[in-house]
Formats: structure tokens, C-alpha cells, sequence
């Protein structure tokens, strides 16, 4: 899964309840708990705020720590 600003841009485009499920989704499966980035789960005010604040470094991390987290090689295009 790549990880960019375009991307970042797409997530926020959705509504809150896709926006949520979505990142959770990704989230968990990759075994990355949405805390570890400073909001909780049910705040999707905070969780808009985080991504758009994301800088370059964190979005690599990011993408490195879901594709890794992934199984069966799943994400890493």
C-alpha cells in the first residue's frame, strides 16, 4: 500500500464513517493501534486533523509499518 499525501488527500475526501472504517481497517490489520498516533478511536475530528498534519517522514513510516504488518506480501505495491 502506498502512502503519500494523494493518498492522505483521498482519505480525508471521505465522509466520517467511511474515513474511520477504513483507517481502522488498514490500521488493525497491520497491527497498528490508532493510539500509537496520539488520537482515540472514536475521535474522527482528531483523526482528520493527524493525517492532513502528517509530515513526509511519518507518512513513510507509516507506509513501511502497515506494509510490513501485512501478510502474504499484501500491500506492497
Amino acid at each position: 500500500m502506498r502512502i503519500n499525501k494523494n493518498t492522505i488527500d483521498i482519505l480525508l475526501a471521505l465522509d466520517d464513517e467511511k474515513l474511520a472504517y477504513i483507517v481502522g481497517t488498514v490500521l488493525r490489520e497491520a497491527g497498528i493501534d490508532v493510539s500509537d498516533f496520539g488520537i482515540s478511536g472514536n475521535d474522527i475530528s482528531a483523526l482528520r486533523k493527524r493525517l492532513s498534519e502528517l509530515s513526509d517522514e511519518e507518512l513513510a513510516e507509516t507506509e513501511r509499518r502497515i506494509n510490513s504488518g501485512r501478510r502474504g506480501g499484501y500491500g506492497n505495491g
